[in-house]
């Protein structure tokens, strides 16, 4: 798929978001720890995630939103070393990322209390990289999990299920963890689960 494709779909998102009469702006912000899993994943550490949401609030139950989110994970070297090469003499440089774009549907609960459920759902786009660069003592060699090399660009799926503590639409501290697919095309799906905390802002 083209990149001009997912764009066009965003935009779609965004003028009909914006022709909602929205109750308030809600901003919100994320960190965590990811795991990746699938094919090839088991070279790679445990990564790190940070991402920020605009929200636009329905009510206290129904937001619409734009989400950016940056996650890397870094080799795991003597994974890349015995296993692809069988030795345990040389280095491992660079990381696997997925920078993502996303339209995001997030439904809260509106329980009389301060604790709340929520699920957000979303699509959109996601500059990944996968160059690793291996050294060993039979000279420099470069691995990828996409194909070619440096940043390509794909499709990505995200759904999350979390607990909210606060008062929705007003400040909330949430943890969630969320599942995120990325279509690396030939069949190929790079997915990690992130665990996060974050809070959100209303305006």
């Amino acid at each position: 798929m083209k990149l001009n494709r997912y764009t066009g779909l965003l935009v779609i998102f965004l003028l009909f978001a914006g022709s909602v009469n929205a109750q308030n702006l809600i901003l919100g912000a994320q960190a965590g720890i990811s795991e990746a899993f699938g094919q090839g994943s088991e070279q790679f550490n445990t990564g790190y995630d940070l991402g920020a949401t605009l929200y636009l609030g329905m009510g206290k139950t129904f937001y619409l939103g734009v989400r950016g989110t940056y996650t890397n994970w870094s080799p795991d070297e003597s994974s890349f070393l015995n296993d692809i090469f069988d030795t345990e003499e040389g280095t491992v440089e660079g990381s696997v990322w997925a920078a993502n774009l996303l339209g995001v549907l997030r439904l809260n609960t509106s329980f009389p209390s301060w604790f709340n459920l929520f699920t957000e759902t979303g699509a959109g786009i996601s500059f990944f990289n996968s160059e690793v660069d291996i050294t060993t003592d039979a000279g420099d060699t470069t691995a990828t999990l996409a194909s070619g090399s440096g940043t390509t660009t794909h499709f990505v799926l995200m759904y999350s299920l979390g607990i909210s503590i606060g008062s929705p639409g007003t400040f909330t501290f949430d943890l969630f963890p969320t599942v995120n697919t990325l279509f690396l095309g030939d069949r190929t799906l790079w997915s990690y689960a992130t665990f996060n905390a974050g809070i959100t802002i209303g305006f």
